[in-house]
């Protein structure tokens, strides 16, 4: 990146934004309990969609393409392929598809085909191994993205960010990025969001330089997955469960809000509905400037965001039960008039700078590490200016518990295909905020490893190393990041102020 501070214009979309969303457009019933959603594209401007869906068995598996046409609300064909493929990208023009070999494995995902969309349907142009020189899941491309009419990008091994040129195919420049990312391309189209080595940056695709690149607020960001408000003016990225907003002019950090208790799903970028609102986990509303979740959307299993700021939600379909894609402007005025009377009641926020809140540590087991505990968790409090003190209605309830009996295995290398198993009881550290019998928000880490590969030290016995996973995880009351605002429970246990049904009708 260039020497002195972030300094970039990115624009809007070219295409005037329609003052009206189009109508829904049926997705055909799938021809088998069995058959399976693989990917879902729309492109840049939103006049066509791709859906993908494939059967395993019999091998090698069916692939079934529909593509739809956005502006006339109708499907435009359907393409049965033998293989198991998935759609990655839809050109602008909406003549062309990028397809990606999707099949169990490591480096079973290797193989990138460009599909031309004529009037015989979907003919295969040419295919590539982007990450050939790779070995295992190092092959893999994790994403790809047309970038214009001449261009498109891919990230896969081991974090290569490649653009290429389309005739003649050649990369023309790699950056490295986080292995995970999902890149964003602006709505001008001019520069392509990325995130790796701790850093998030602006790649000027035309000038093949980056342009402005500045520290993540924390280093480790995993599944960094980014998006473009309508405008340019914002950029979002997702990243665990952490939702980072910066302005896009000067690299300023806007926002730095803390999702849970919503799940949010990995590799899935955020959908911007305009500058102020967006969507993560293909259903809840974030107001960005409150920091409020302020409604849930139900019914669709993906949404992706337009460079309009049109949201488009894909329904389900079931074998004899066609789905479809769906339009939509959000959020309503309803959603709207619900926040503005929500932040209107001044104990809406039940945390927040000035706040009180008294810690309860008698879920800590082990006596003689509860005052360690509370002395961790008041300082982290005292950051956020809120103050502890007993007998506040906000309750701060630290816990370690042990968790379910579970069974591990090993396979140690040079002798062949033994394993070794072992059955341990992980230890659960968990922290929540109780308001008047109520838990208000809560987050927790088991000491059992997702994936783990045993370096035993000298003297140290597999048996050894497997008992560390049985003891309690202090230092998780140390590390755990705590939101800075929290408003008050609702009644029904629901985590936005309304709800709302997606259907083919709309929202």
């Amino acid at each position: 990146p260039p020497d002195g501070a972030w300094k970039v214009d990115v624009g809007a979309s070219a295409a005037p934004a329609a003052d009206a969303a189009p109508p829904a457009v049926s997705v055909p019933p799938t021809a088998d309990f069995f058959e399976h959603r693989k990917g879902f594209a729309v492109n840049a401007p939103a006049t066509h969609a791709v859906v993908g869906y494939t059967l395993d068995n019999p091998k090698p598996g069916t692939t079934r393409v529909v593509l739809l046409d956005l502006k006339s609300g109708r499907s435009s064909g359907v393409v049965k392929t033998e293989g198991v493929m998935a759609p990655l990208a839809i050109s602008d023009s909406g003549d062309q598809v990028l397809m990606r070999r999707d099949e169990f494995g490591f480096g079973a995902s290797d193989r990138l085909e460009l599909w031309n969309v004529s009037s015989e349907g979907l003919v295969k142009t040419w295919k590539m191994f982007p990450y050939g020189d790779a070995q295992g899941a190092d092959r893999d491309v994790k994403w790809a993205a047309f970038l214009g009419p001449n261009r498109f990008a891919t990230v896969g091994g081991k974090g290569r960010l490649a653009v290429w040129d389309l005739d003649p195919v050649r990369a023309s420049l790699i950056l490295h990025v986080d292995d995970a990312c999902a890149p964003a391309v602006s709505p001008d189209g001019k520069y392509l969001a990325f995130a790796g080595d701790g850093k998030v940056g602006l790649l000027d695709v035309e000038a093949g330089r980056v342009a402005a690149a500045q520290a993540l607020p924390n280093r480790i960001a995993p599944a960094p997955a980014l998006a473009f408000s309508p405008s340019g003016k914002r950029l979002a990225c997702l990243a665990g469960s952490t939702l980072y907003v910066w302005n896009t002019a000067d690299g300023s950090l806007v926002r730095d809000v803390l999702l849970s208790p919503i799940a949010v799903v990995s590799h899935t970028p955020p959908a911007w509905s305009d500058d102020d609102h967006i969507l993560v986990a293909n259903q809840y509303m974030i107001d960005v400037d409150s920091q409020v979740r302020l409604w849930q959307y139900d019914g669709a299993d993906a949404v992706v965001g337009g460079r309009d700021g049109l949201c488009w939600f894909l329904l389900p379909s079931r074998p004899n039960q066609p789905g479809a894609v769906v339009p939509a402007r959000l959020p309503q005025p309803g959603a709207l008039q619900a926040l503005k009377q929500a932040l209107a009641d001044p104990n809406f926020f039940i945390l927040k700078a000035g706040a009180t809140v008294s810690i309860d540590a008698n879920g800590i087991p082990d006596a003689s590490r509860r005052a360690q505990v509370v002395d961790a968790l008041t300082a982290k409090l005292a950051q956020m200016q809120v103050k502890v003190a007993p007998g506040a209605a906000l309750t701060l309830v630290p816990s370690v518990e042990p968790g379910k009996e579970k069974e591990i295995s090993y396979r140690t290398m040079g002798r062949g295909f033994h394993t070794d198993n072992f059955k341990i009881r992980p230890q659960i550290s968990k922290i929540k905020f109780m308001y008047q019998g109520k838990t208000a928000w809560e987050s927790g880490a088991s000491t059992l490893p997702h994936f783990d590969f045993a370096h035993l030290g000298p003297n140290e016995t597999l048996a050894d190393h497997v008992k560390k996973f049985e003891q309690p995880n202090y230092a998780f009351f140390e590390q755990i990041a705590i939101p800075q605002l929290l408003s008050k429970p609702r009644p029904d246990g629901s985590l936005a102020l309304g709800r709302s049904q997606v259907s083919t009708s709309g929202v």
